[in-house]
């Protein structure tokens, strides 16, 4: 199928829908794609339709602002992904019982333990 295919049949559809549709891109960042502007032109071409896009990413796209005329970003700050998963790991070491009761008696060991992993989480 080409790809001027997919997008006449993706507006087809959404004609004949009269609520949203949204498609879900996780990860942007980590798609090695061969060519961008292949990517562009689907979404640019999308515009009007019922179909809309959530889009995450870890990093800003050089793409998405070509795209993204007119679209609402919202960037979240590392130290709040790092204190997100500290909360997550903290509450997955209390979950497991025979590591907490380990853990609750070294309080200092347990601080080492979730320091460790935030830290080399990346932003994971």
């Amino acid at each position: 199928m080409r790809l001027d295919d997919l997008i006449e049949a993706l507006k087809e559809a959404s004609r004949d829908i009269r609520q949203r549709i949204m498609i879900v891109l996780d990860a942007l960042d980590v798609v090695n794609m061969r060519d961008p502007m292949e990517f562009t032109k689907v979404i640019s071409s999308l515009k009007g339709t019922s179909w809309k896009f959530f889009i995450t990413s870890r990093s800003a796209q050089d793409i998405l602002p070509n795209v993204c005329d007119g679209c609402s970003y919202l960037s979240i700050a590392d130290e709040k992904v790092a204190m997100d998963i500290r909360y997550f790991v903290d509450s997955a070491l209390k979950d497991n019982e025979a590591v907490d009761s380990i853990l609750s008696r070294h309080p200092d060991f347990r601080s080492e333990v979730i320091d460790t992993l935030t830290t080399h989480s990346n932003g994971m």
